[in-house]
């Protein structure tokens, strides 16, 4: 025969029965029993005893699986689909009228009540081979089970998601992508890993994970940023990978995909940038395709719109102010700060604050500071 079952006794039970077969003959009689961390199998038939006891193996609160396969000549006792004894032993209650009990010793009105949780517990009237009594662990053994969400809530699928961000001047930054990785398993998920290949894994930053470790249950997220380096405009691909113990999905891979245009490269030669000419596609620019004409009557229009050249912008000089006397103090105040505007319309202060704020060997005020955008707008004011 074969008895195999999930056990998780409570903290603080003692001696319990989980399963009995007990006959009112004398000497016929079979049973597994718990005590605190132990568990022991026995069996006796006129006189020939049976009897094994574990070490302190069963904690309580956690799940474990127990299969004792009682053979022709021997009995085998499994824990967790390992092999832990080989007893030279075997019992026949077989002619006798048994009566089995899971939970409690089934004679004399009951006692020693199992106190906790038994789980697919199976009985069988064979003894099962080596690889069927651990297919029995594997069928249910505790697992874990990776899910990766972006958004959160929104299940992405291994090997076949790609995230996909919009088209960048080289040199820009997207908007970090927050993924949430979630243990939807029975066991801890461990080991987890981020790994970056690909054609363009440079231009993508990804943070580090919150937690290697989940529990079932828990969940942890990183971040990935689309930073396109400065080079030739095109796609930019890479992939990730996230290593974990995870039986089935291991790595988990997510395709990571956006394009680039280069804003001092020019591709086709006709006197546009790459992203200059993407950005304006919808008017029947190619940064693929010369357009020389377009381009320069573009260009040689563009004052009749109303626009200026970075050139003519970069010419401009404001006139020197005029300071005024305090009539109290006979001093002169002259106060001085730096704006920013990509439009002239709204302009945001640049504090002028040290280290990058210095007075030259000319005895004059230099503001030492760059910025992220491809173009800008400064004022001084002073008064």
């Amino acid at each position: 025969m074969t008895i195999s079952f999930w056990i998780k006794n409570a903290t603080g039970q003692g001696h319990s029965s989980v399963f009995t077969d007990w006959d009112d003959a004398a000497s016929n009689d079979l049973g597994i029993e718990l005590d605190n961390q132990t568990i022991s199998v026995f069996s006796n038939k006129n006189g020939a005893a049976l009897s094994w006891t574990s070490g302190n193996v069963i904690q309580p609160s956690v799940w474990n699986h127990f299969t004792w396969v009682m053979g022709p000549t021997v009995s085998k006792v499994y824990l967790n689909g390992q092999l832990v004894a080989t007893i030279n032993a075997v019992a026949n209650n077989v002619g006798f009228k048994l009566r089995s009990n899971i939970g409690y010793f089934n004679y004399d009105g009951g006692k020693d009540f199992f106190h906790g949780s038994l789980s697919s517990f199976r009985i069988y009237g064979r003894a099962l081979s080596d690889v069927e009594a651990l297919a029995l662990y594997n069928y249910d053994a505790p697992a874990p089970e990776i899910s990766i969400e972006q958004p959160e809530g929104s299940s992405l699928t291994d090997g076949s998601s790609t995230t996909n961000w919009a088209a960048l001047p080289t040199g820009g930054t997207a908007v970090p992508v927050v993924y949430t990785v979630r243990n939807l398993g029975s066991s801890s998920l461990q080991g987890l890993a981020i790994t970056k290949t690909g054609t363009h894994p440079t231009d993508y930053i990804v943070s580090s994970l919150g937690a290697t470790t989940l529990s079932p249950g828990n969940s942890t997220t990183f971040s990935v940023t689309f930073a396109p380096n400065t080079g030739a405009s095109g796609a930019r691909t890479a992939a990730l990978q996230i290593a974990s113990n995870d039986v089935n999905e291991n790595p988990f891979d997510i395709a990571l995909s956006g394009s680039a245009y280069s804003t001092t490269l020019d591709f086709d030669n006709d006197g546009m940038s790459d992203w200059g000419e993407f950005k304006l596609s919808s008017l029947g620019f190619d940064w693929q395709t010369p357009n020389a004409a377009q381009v320069s009557a573009l260009y040689s229009n563009a004052d009749a719109a109303g626009l200026f050249t970075s050139t003519q912008v970069q010419n401009l000089n404001i006139g020197i102010p005029l300071l005024q006397r305090n009539p109290a103090t006979g001093e002169f105040t002259l106060t001085m700060g730096v704006e920013k505007s990509a439009n002239l319309s709204g302009w945001s202060p640049m504090p002028m604050t040290q280290p990058q704020t210095t007075i030259n060997g000319q005895g004059k005020l230099e503001f030492r500071f760059t910025i992220p955008d491809n173009a800008a707008f400064f004022r001084l004011n002073s008064q």
